[in-house]
């Protein structure tokens, strides 16, 4: 009777370890296909136009994360820049991030001023999302014509303009994160004058925050100091010299927060877009 009892036992173990096997392995496959699913979603890492060099990259620290870019072209006279960060980690940061940028996509075929559609996202987030489900999100608008930038920042980290190897501008918050507040109206920013040469580095926080095994962080300095000795090269040289210092800063160090980084430079006075193929 002994035995059959430590049989039954041993077989029952078995059984909820496969069970327990089977649960990890449908986790996975689950996080992956969300894991493709987020990065198909996401735009792509090299945001092609004449005169002007975009390039993006960007690190989830788990299988998917809560941050967005992306470029928009609406017409001939407006090309949008967009970079965002979903409160949490993980899926709940990415779900937040894919109802903001379902919505996004919906407004942007209004063609509506920027602050404007900046309040309609507000109040669709605001109703789709509990309280404590926010994103901060900066959206750039350029006109190719003229060279010049008005944005819309929703608490997000100031994007840094650097001209002539000096840092002159930090593009300050013109409102509270989307999500917080229903019924919230966002200010749209003074108009800035964009020259050949100028380079605009925009982030998530996730990206300066990052640390070393001293619990150091890498820091919005060293970003800049690396762009500023680096203007003459391209976006994505800048771009990649970045990624490299920060991944060698951080080592074996654990990543704790998702990383998205922008360069933006202006090659020529004025831009003329070019359809991406």
């Amino acid at each position: 009777l002994k035995s059959i009892c430590n049989l039954s036992s041993y077989a029952l173990q078995n059984a909820l370890l496969h069970k327990e096997q089977l649960e990890n392995a449908r986790h996975k496959e689950s996080m992956k296909i969300a894991q493709n699913i987020h990065n198909t979603l996401l735009g792509g890492h090299k945001l092609s136009a004449i005169n002007i060099e975009i390039f993006a990259w960007s690190q989830a620290c788990d299988e998917t994360g809560g941050d967005y870019f992306d470029l928009i072209e609406l017409n001939e006279n407006r090309l949008e820049i967009i970079i965002g960060d979903a409160s949490g980690h993980g899926i709940g940061a990415a779900l937040t991030m894919l109802i903001t940028r379902s919505a996004i996509k919906t407004l942007h075929q209004l063609n509506l001023p920027l602050h404007e559609t900046f309040n309609l996202l507000n109040n669709r987030l605001s109703a789709d999302t509990t309280d404590e489900k926010f994103m901060t999100l900066f959206c750039g608008s350029i006109n190719p014509q003229t060279n010049i930038l008005t944005y819309c920042s929703a608490g997000h980290d100031g994007p840094l303009l650097i001209r002539d190897g000096q840092t002159i501008q930090e593009l300050d918050s013109t409102g509270i994160p989307i999500g917080m507040m229903e019924g919230y109206n966002y200010d749209i920013s003074e108009p800035i004058q964009l020259i050949k040469g100028d380079i605009l580095i925009l982030g998530t926080d996730g990206t300066w925050e990052a640390m070393n095994e001293d619990k150091i962080e890498f820091g919005k300095n060293r970003i800049l100091e690396l762009a500023k000795k680096n203007q003459n090269k391209s976006a994505k040289e800048i771009n990649e010299l970045i990624q490299s210092e920060i991944k060698k800063f951080i080592g074996e160090e654990t990543v704790r927060d998702d990383m998205t980084l922008i360069v933006l430079k202006i090659t020529n006075d004025t831009i003329q877009l070019k359809k991406s193929e």
